[in-house]
């Protein structure tokens, strides 16, 4: 199920990359859940099958979208995960340039992360 999931995902994020006015589909929403309801387990194992397709089309949008995310909400939990996952994943690493740090991400997650990427925080 999840590979169907993330299929719809996948077609769904190009066939409207760039359009504004497309509005949320239902993955869109069901990742939304997932977030609010700190299902963050479900959603990184979501995050690593996406990466693990290797479709470069949608890389910045997963990791603008919600590995951003993610790490804001929870990052403490997911950092040492990231770290591993960039280590081992050219591809990985280098999505992590679209990682910002919002608000709510503590700023030892975003230094990490700038590590992980290959750069000081304070850039």
């Amino acid at each position: 199920m999840l590979d169907d999931f993330i299929d719809e995902w996948i077609n769904w994020q190009i066939a409207n990359y760039n359009n504004d006015d497309a509005p949320l589909h239902w993955t869109d929403n069901y990742l939304i859940k997932l977030l609010l309801t700190r299902q963050t387990e479900a959603l990184w194992e979501f995050i690593v099958c996406v990466y693990n397709r290797d479709v470069e089309e949608i890389i910045s949008i997963l990791a603008t979208g919600c590995l951003e995310d993610l790490l804001a909400i929870d990052g403490e939990k997911f950092i040492d995960r990231v770290e591993a996952l960039a280590l081992c994943h050219s591809s990985f690493k280098a999505s992590l340039c679209y990682v910002w740090k919002s608000a709510s991400m503590s700023d030892v997650v975003w230094e990490r992360i700038c590590v992980a990427r290959g750069e000081c925080a304070s850039q």
